[in-house]
């Protein structure tokens, strides 16, 4: 039987991560990370035993440190307040790339803000003029 020691959920956009420490009667550990995606109505799973739980998590810190590196000018945390100032902005009709120059995060950043508050992406540009044919 197995008991669960600690669970973290993780929610991005359409999918969500559930993250179990367990422990069975025979005092072994692992990690359990449960994927489920909305659009697929499916979910995938992996199991890290925990002997090789660490050389995983070395693993992805290295890997991550790689990402800091090509994004290290990208902030990837906007507060409330500022996802709220967002929000209202487009609404307003401020486009994506104005968004992420004035608040200094990637364009991704703000369509997940978007995406994560159910406001659909659309394009803001004006339609260009053509007079009429005579």
């Amino acid at each position: 039987m197995k008991t669960r020691l600690a669970t973290k959920q993780i929610e991005t956009g359409t999918r969500s991560y559930i993250v179990d420490l367990l422990t069975n009667e025979k005092s072994s550990y692992w990690v359990e990370i449960i994927q489920n995606e909305e659009a697929l109505e499916n979910c995938s799973r992996i199991i890290i035993d925990q002997n090789v739980l660490s050389e995983t998590i070395k693993t992805l810190q290295d890997f991550y440190s790689k990402l800091e590196l090509v994004f290290k000018n990208d902030k990837v945390h906007v507060g409330v307040t500022e996802k709220n100032r967002i929000i209202q902005y487009y609404l307003k009709r401020v486009s994506i790339k104005n968004l992420a120059l004035q608040f200094g995060v990637s364009s991704l950043l703000i369509e997940q803000i978007l995406r994560n508050n159910d406001i659909p992406i659309v394009n803001h540009s004006r339609p260009k003029f053509r007079p009429k044919k005579r």
